[in-house]
């Protein structure tokens, strides 16, 4: 089983329970965002369409060749903090599912290669970008069946113990806390089990333990 991505927005100026929004989500595939005023959520979505077009255009024109000819997506197009949203785009456009086996495996290597990316030295945009992937990817695909699991939680291990609340703790990212104590109740409610189950079973890094355990 799978969440679809949905089109469908519901938005509300608000504050919505969670379990409200999962019913809404698993039912009916619409997402609802709180506290958000129309005015701020069409700006935030003009202010990002220039990246947005770019991104879903590349991945577009290579989405096909990149599934079933063998190709790869070179490290300069992954380190752009919007291409993994053309490439899930790009894969709806032609037709395909999150489930689909090749599909699966591709946004396996797409993580992998993120997270390879997040290590490197003076990486800090990357370690954000990863968690945003992250948390994208958990919202709409049950990572549980997948052959992408060990992939998904040991990039989830790593984002989360290379974050912090505290801005003037060196080497460690404060944007990184931020994406995920933020958006962490938009994963799935499954997703976040196995998450909050990894992470507790696998690192005593205090932030990490606070942001799994948000209800």
């Amino acid at each position: 089983m799978h969440a679809s991505a949905s089109n469908i927005i519901l938005l509300s100026r608000d504050t919505v329970a969670r379990y409200v929004k999962d019913y809404y989500f698993k039912c009916y595939g619409i997402r609802v965002i709180d506290n958000m005023e129309i005015r701020k959520f069409f700006k935030k979505i003009n202010d990002s369409m220039p990246e947005a077009k770019s991104c879903a255009s590349t991945a577009f024109d290579s989405i096909n060749a990149v599934l079933y000819k063998g190709k790869k997506f070179n490290d300069e197009y992954i380190k752009k903090s919007g291409s993994f949203y053309g490439i899930i785009s790009s894969i709806g456009a032609i037709g395909a599912s999150v489930t689909d086996k090749k599909v699966v495996e591709l946004l396996g290597k797409v993580i992998q290669k993120k997270f390879d990316l997040s290590g490197a030295y003076g990486a800090w945009s990357q370690y954000t970008h990863l968690a945003e992937w992250l948390i994208y990817l958990g919202s709409i695909l049950e990572i549980e069946p997948t052959s992408i699991k060990d992939i998904y939680l040991d990039a989830v291990l790593f984002s989360m113990n290379k974050m912090t609340n505290n801005t003037n703790r060196m080497g460690h990212s404060w944007a990184t806390y931020i994406a995920w104590s933020l958006d962490w109740l938009t994963i799935t409610h499954s997703n976040r089990n196995i998450i909050r189950k990894h992470i507790e079973a696998n690192t005593d890094w205090p932030d990490a333990l606070k942001v799994v355990k948000i209800v």
